[in-house]
């Protein structure tokens, strides 16, 4: 479920950007097969088999740089538009997270091997502030609980932060801002974690 849950986020995120991006057209589609696909992965039958091999599909005509046929699907009979809290699980969004984390983490050991991962870490810092917004969206469970909404949005702002300072090769300010991405998310957790 954690991936399958995870391949749908790329896909809702990139349908809801609003600048141009690689495969929006194919967005929509794909983020309801692929949420489906997760939701499915707890039963075991023909009909969720069937759709697993669907989206690889899918995913695979994407990745050749094609168009998904066929108009935006309703994920499990939800309205137009993205249902976040069916799209991101919020568990594996923050499983997610912690990978992310680690890994920034130990590219921030020394100069050398943050400047050696600018790009790496750029792209992890990109995605934690997507994950933020996620965690924001009115599906989404909390969203409507004004704390955790703020501690959102403040990883989604220092998660910005530290894709600028990795842009600008500031070792100095990108560790200082991991810092407090760390602070931010004990907060959370200490208000928030089940």
């Amino acid at each position: 479920l954690r991936r399958g849950s995870l391949s749908a986020l790329a896909p809702a995120t990139t349908a809801e950007y609003d600048g141009e991006a690689k495969h929006q057209e194919s967005a929509p589609t794909a983020a309801a097969k692929f949420a489906d696909v997760a939701l499915n992965s707890k039963v075991n039958s023909v009909n969720a088999y069937q759709r697993a091999l669907q989206a690889q599909s899918d995913l695979s005509i994407m990745l050749r740089g094609e168009k998904l046929d066929g108009a935006p699907a309703a994920i499990h009979g939800a309205p137009a538009g993205i249902d976040w809290s069916r799209v991101a699980d919020r568990v594996p969004v923050m499983q997610r997270l912690v990978t992310i984390d680690r890994d920034v983490f130990s590219k921030l050991a020394d100069e050398q091997t943050f400047a050696e991962n600018r790009a790496s870490i750029g792209r992890h810092a990109e995605w934690v502030a997507a994950m933020g917004v996620v965690l924001r969206k009115q599906d989404m469970p909390q969203a409507d609980e004004s704390d955790y909404v703020k501690y959102a949005q403040e990883l989604t702002d220092q998660a910005r932060q530290l894709a600028r300072f990795a842009e600008q090769n500031d070792y100095r300010r990108a560790a200082a801002v991991l810092i407090k991405v760390h602070a931010q998310c004990a907060n959370c957790h200490q208000d928030w974690r089940p």
